[in-house]
């Protein structure tokens, strides 16, 4: 079951709740459903960095934690030469106790400041208690071809999972199998360093012109190849800003609400660079004539 999480302060606290069966840590922001119920950890976002403090021993109403990689929709991390001594805090803090660890590692390639760890080679206990999970639908660049993939050391719960799985989808098509073999082992590293080279390209470009434009402001990702940018400032109401700029301007954007971040809105730089260039020089022009 989803948890719902809430930022809940100036300091940016994302709170569990009490009848939540799953943390989020690194996770998007979601408007929460328990705000008057009490709490039971806390994720404090301090500029780059991440602190997870135990606030109650009694947290046998959770099952499970799940840590992102990279915060949906801003593309920010745990701070990267940080990052092995954050996830085995956290891995102290559940050490003794049944809780889960879901780990969603899906933009593991697209790591740009530093190395990419995966939560469960940080300890034993931690490998033991992890669940990862992965797919190429991001590194792999087959969006839509739904190659995902789950591991795990629990045999109970695999064999779960694969009864599900037989009795859903069964399995994925011959040509999709056919297509993850070579990224799968490896074959197609290079071809992903490339495109990753050129995101960064993108990235660093499509940030410094958005930063350029009176208003708006984004931080710069340190993976996967969105831009969340603050808006707050020439429209607070993201839906209306995004349903504008794409009447008006012809450039197609996600609005920050769907986040449970109103004020923002989310820009993909997948795309050439000069389609890029393109679509900030029509959010710049939107944004000079918008008028509330």
């Amino acid at each position: 079951p989803s948890a719902r999480v809430t930022r809940t302060d100036e300091k940016g606290a994302i709170r569990m709740k009490d009848r939540s069966e799953l943390v989020l840590c690194g996770g998007g922001i979601y408007d929460s459903a328990f705000d008057e119920l009490p709490r039971r950890f806390e994720a404090y976002e301090i500029g780059e960095e991440m602190e997870v403090n135990q606030r109650n021993s009694d947290y046998s109403v959770s099952s499970a934690l799940r840590v992102r990689d990279f915060k949906m929709a801003a593309g920010s991390s745990y701070k990267s030469n940080q990052y092995n001594q954050e996830i085995e805090a956290i891995g102290e803090v559940l050490k003794g106790s049944d809780i889960l660890v879901i780990s969603d590692e899906i933009y593991e390639k697209l790591t740009y400041n530093g190395q990419f760890v995966a939560s469960a080679s940080i300890s034993d206990d931690m490998f033991n208690r992890t669940i990862t999970i992965n797919g190429l639908s991001k590194c792999g660049a087959m969006p839509g071809w739904r190659f995902g993939y789950m591991a795990s050391n629990i045999d109970e719960l695999n064999k779960a999972v694969r009864k599900l799985q037989s009795q859903s989808t069964s399995n994925i098509s011959s040509i999709v199998q056919a297509g993850a073999i070579p990224a799968l082992l490896g074959k197609a590293d290079n071809d992903i360093e490339y495109m990753k080279s050129k995101f960064i390209e993108r990235r660093d470009y499509a940030v410094k012109a958005i930063n350029s434009i009176d208003n708006l402001s984004v931080i710069c990702p340190e993976g996967a190849f969105y831009l969340f940018v603050n808006c707050k400032s020439v429209e607070p109401d993201s839906m209306k800003f995004c349903q504008e700029l794409l009447e008006k301007a012809l450039v197609a954007t996600v609005p920050g609400v769907g986040f449970g971040m109103d004020g923002y809105f989310r820009v993909s730089f997948a795309c050439d660079i000069e389609s890029l260039k393109r679509g900030i020089d029509r959010i710049s022009e939107f944004v000079k004539n918008y008028k509330r």
